[in-house]
């Protein structure tokens, strides 16, 4: 039965053939394995050394043996006194039986039992994100990095910390991000979980460093950072009715218990200034596009043509206006070029400049516009929170090109859940048809499949009392048990 149950989820695709695959195979031919030892190896044995011992009762170990039938024999009789008065109540027998599968049920319904796509754990790290003002220098960065550094430290429940300054941003190292990984002393040594301790860590770093925004990524199961449990992405036809739908959306979950520092991807609008050139006034001063491109980019990105040699090492010199001359629209408007007739020209001669906005991060998805909305998670099953999510999303009067898609763990939790149902179904299927030709009757084994959804009565009781979840590990529990009860009233 074990091997039918176990197939299946070897066969299937994505994350849970990436997680339990080989866990699986390994199941399925250990079981095969012992079925056929059970055949050869076993009454070979039990033939050559197999006989009935009668041991002394009043020794230690007779004594022992006898206690312990005894036991068996009192279990075996109340077990037989139970099933006789089960057999004569038929009706109460049934009354309580479906009370009691339509209960453990209710225990998901009602919020008892969770869900989570994995157990969280308590991997005994976490990083801590400092995002400092746009015009810091590295610097101001390391300085202040410093700082959170000493204070983390200074925790006697703390052993290492190891700090990123200028952590990358869309690939782009930034000098205003800073990363801080920290170890935690193992957990027999200490009496608070690491959720809660960096959630307390981090209040005393925004106290005690202004300025600064602070956010916590837990580590997963492999020790990676896991920056956004909970992921929605926003997507439309354009930027701005996205931008609109997700601040909404943001504004509205953050009163969501178990939501943790909700964040857009696309920050607030960047300050920018736009040049907005005449055609027809560059023409007639004799200022081609390609001078003008050349002209602003040696300006303000500099020009490295220019080269410093020694001995055998080569740096670029950059070299571009001061700060000092490009710091205001008036110094962008006087910006000189030379025109094909040798005449100086200036910017504002044939060019619009206007200060504007520009968003400062540009998604797409499936070549629609979007945004990501990222949370993390804490006191409560991810599970839980995406339906509180959901239900919001459905309360939100939304333009018709708006479309929000969960992603993170919420969406890995759909699809491992979807695909091991699938798994159940086959392992269901399988199981009935093995017992069709072991009674050789299609009726006989709806008896025994009966005791499948029995057997998840104590199943999700179990879970309540512990106050566990229901993840991939506890779904192949559940599977496991589809092999396993079958057999014992077969047996």
């Amino acid at each position: 039965m074990l091997v039918v149950v176990f197939i299946p989820i070897s066969l299937t695709q994505g994350i849970i053939a990436n997680v339990f695959r080989q866990f699986a195979v390994t199941i399925a031919i250990a079981v095969l394995f012992s079925l056929l030892v059970s055949f050869t190896v076993v009454p070979l044995l039990y033939s050559r050394f197999g006989k009935i011992d009668e041991f002394n009762r009043d020794g230690f170990i007779g004594r022992g043996i006898q206690a312990f039938e005894n036991r068996i024999e009192r279990i075996a009789k109340w077990f037989s006194s139970l099933l006789g008065w089960s057999l004569s109540h038929k009706q109460i027998t049934m009354v309580v039986t479906l009370a009691a599968l339509i209960g453990s049920v209710s225990l998901i319904a009602f919020g008892f039992i969770g869900s989570n796509f994995a157990p969280m754990g308590d991997q005994g790290q976490f990083v801590m994100k400092l995002e400092l003002p746009r015009d810091v220098t590295i610097e101001q960065s390391n300085q202040i990095t410093y700082q959170a550094e000493n204070i983390l430290r200074s925790s006697p429940l703390v052993e290492t910390v190891f700090t990123t300054i200028g952590a990358e941003e869309n690939g782009q190292p930034q000098a205003r991000l800073a990363d801080l990984r920290v170890k935690m002393i193992p957990h027999n040594q200490r009496n608070i979980s690491t959720s809660d301790f960096s959630r307390e860590a981090k209040l005393f770093l925004q106290q005690h460093i202004p300025g600064a925004q602070i956010w916590v990524a837990t580590t997963d199961l492999m020790g990676n950072i896991d920056e956004a449990p909970i992921q929605y992405y926003i997507t439309g036809h354009h930027i701005d009715s996205v931008r609109t739908a997700a601040n909404l959306l943001l504004h509205s979950i953050k009163f969501v218990k178990g939501i943790v520092d909700p964040k857009l991807s696309a920050e607030e609008s960047s300050p920018e200034i736009s040049i907005i050139p005449d055609r027809e006034k560059m023409a007639a001063l004799g200022i081609p596009f390609e001078m003008l491109g050349m002209g602003l980019g040696n300006a303000f990105s500099g020009n490295n043509d220019a080269k410093f040699r020694q001995n055998e090492y080569e740096y670029d010199i950059n070299t571009r206006l001061d700060n000092f001359d490009r710091r205001s629209t008036a110094d962008v408007e006087n910006l000189t070029f030379i025109s094909t007739s040798g005449e100086a020209v200036k910017l504002k001669q044939f060019a619009r400049i206007e200060e504007s906005n520009a968003p400062g991060i540009l998604e797409r998805r499936n070549r629609s516009a979007c945004i990501t909305l990222n949370c993390q998670v804490g006191g409560r099953p991810i599970g839980d929170i995406g339906q509180d999510v959901s239900q919001i999303i459905n309360s939100l009067d939304l333009p018709e090109n708006i479309t929000i898609i969960p992603g993170g763990e919420l969406e890995m939790q759909d699809e491992s859940f979807g695909t091991m149902g699938i798994a159940l179904i086959i392992s269901i299927l399988l199981v009935y048809l093995i017992m069709v030709l072991l009674y050789n009757n299609y009726v006989y084994p709806f008896v025994v499949l009966i005791s499948i959804p029995l057997a998840i009565i104590g199943a999700l009781l179990a879970l309540a009392l512990t106050m566990d979840t229901l993840n991939l590990f506890t779904l192949l529990g559940l599977l496991a048990l589809i092999g396993l009860s079958p057999k014992t009233p077969s047996s």
